[in-house]
């Protein structure tokens, strides 16, 4: 987290952090971004499985590609920019990732309620079925 480490904490070892370090408070952080990555990764895994019922091995493999591209290009900028950059392009990341799954989930809905508005039958049809 970027107020519990110095500023320039991955260059040099010395500076002032935005708060007193503490090791609970990493852990307390550690445990939040390791919820929060869970709970947004059971979510996407869910989405695609879904979307792809029929074929979800592609979809899957696309998704995990993409996340390793990221994840190596977080590597090779992680020497370079500071620790605030770093936190920067993660914020904005996780912030366009969440709204397109918002609104990916949203017109899934409408599609999921339009086809059960579709799929409704009317009384005189369901009289008829159970009678």
């Amino acid at each position: 987290s970027g107020i519990n480490a110095e500023y320039g904490a991955e260059a040099k070892a010395e500076g002032t952090p935005y708060i007193t370090s503490s090791i609970y408070l990493t852990l307390f952080i550690a445990v939040l971004i390791g919820l929060g990555d869970g709970g947004f990764n059971v979510s996407i895994y869910a989405t695609l499985g879904e979307l792809y019922e029929s074929n979800a091995g592609p979809a899957f493999a696309v998704f995990k590609f993409m996340q390793g591209i990221m994840a190596t290009a977080a590597f090779l900028y992680c020497g370079i920019l500071l620790l605030p950059y770093q936190l920067l392009i993660l914020s904005l990341f996780c912030l366009v990732g969440c709204v397109t799954f918002l609104m990916l989930d949203r017109f899934l809905l409408s599609q999921s309620l339009a086809y059960d508005a579709d799929m409704e039958i009317s009384d005189d049809e369901r009289q008829h079925l159970f009678s």
